[in-house]
């Protein structure tokens, strides 16, 4: 039997790495992304691309520690653990630009 994956990320996690890594191979990032993502192990992934189950193991560890590096760069962005102030909130709103400028203009007589 085998060991048990205890590394995954989201399919968004792993997209929030890649922003970060600029030097790896289309076949690595691929190659990570079925082990993290799809939880293939490396043993399987390395068969498929002809690769060591160490070359696999690397290329994951390279986007981990990446998607770490965006984890903890969204918590400092966020504040101590993403906690706000007692009585505060947070909105993130996508819009079209004028619906915005709306939203916002609203916001502003309430105040």
């Amino acid at each position: 039997m085998g060991r048990i994956k205890t590394r995954r990320l989201t399919a968004a996690q792993f997209a929030a790495a890649m922003v970060l890594i600029t030097n790896m191979s289309p076949e690595r990032r691929t190659a990570a992304r079925l082990a993290l993502v799809d939880g293939m192990t490396a043993e399987a992934v390395g068969t498929f691309y002809g690769w060591s189950r160490t070359a696999v193991n690397n290329a994951e560890r390279v986007v981990w520690e990446a998607a770490e590096r965006f984890r903890l760069a969204k918590a400092a962005e966020e504040g101590a653990g993403g906690k706000l102030p007692r009585g505060w909130g947070r909105e993130v709103m996508t819009a079209p630009k004028p619906l915005l400028k709306q939203w916002k203009a609203q916001l502003a007589d309430q105040e």
